[in-house]
């Protein structure tokens, strides 16, 4: 009896290492290094607050807006643009601005990105790390909590964008979570979006921040 409990136990650990130490996706992967990396939530720390030391997630995910990765205007802009002309879209979450940026994701694969990016559906996500965790609802946050995207992914797979948006409940208004959408409260503090690039042991690094606040 001793001796088969000992085998069972020795499965179950064994079991439990497998599981643990199985590898990261590379949506996983995303992810943890977006939320692990306190860098990342500086925009918390405007307007004379306080940045966080926990970030606290909605455990659904929000849709992508897709005029990120290409909108309509710049559909007029096509020729400008391969004729070499510097411009700029109107939208002011869009990516390009930064030449560098831009040479990196041609025309057709942007349109690409936005068509991946809109065919994404809201989903519950249950993220755990050091410094983040999900939650199920930003009401009894104190101040700051996060609705993010699902991360999305070049058609190569060798760059990412993941986009958040960051709420602030400091206020005296009514919490109001509707079924089909994310949180309407009046809050939105700011926007952020983050690039990043497969390296060659498949980890991966940030080159890009956008910050936007809402003032």
């Amino acid at each position: 009896m001793i001796t088969a409990m000992k085998a069972f136990l020795q499965i179950l650990i064994i079991a439990i290492l497998t599981l643990h130490l199985q590898p990261q996706t590379p949506t996983q992967k995303i992810y943890h290094q977006t939320f692990s990396d306190p860098t990342n939530f500086t925009i918390m720390s405007e307007m004379e607050n306080i940045q966080p030391e926990h970030i606290y997630l909605l455990d659904k995910t929000r849709g992508w807006p897709s005029d990120i990765f290409w909108s309509e205007y710049n559909k007029r802009l096509k020729t400008a643009e391969e004729r070499g002309e510097v411009h700029e879209s109107y939208d002011p979450d869009y990516l390009y601005r930064d030449p560098l940026i831009s040479r990196l994701f041609p025309m057709k694969e942007r349109v690409a990105l936005r068509k991946r990016a809109g065919a994404m559906e809201s989903k519950k996500i249950s993220l755990k790390g050091k410094n983040y965790s999900t939650v199920s609802s930003g009401k009894n946050i104190k101040r700051f909590y996060v609705m993010t995207s699902e991360p999305v992914f070049t058609t190569n797979g060798n760059y990412a964008f993941i986009y958040f948006q960051i709420y602030d409940n400091d206020n005296s208004e009514t919490f109001v979570y509707p079924d089909d959408g994310p949180p309407y409260d009046s809050t939105l503090f700011g926007m952020v979006t983050i690039i990043f690039k497969k390296q060659p042991d498949q980890s991966w690094k940030k080159i890009k921040l956008i910050n936007q606040l809402l003032l």
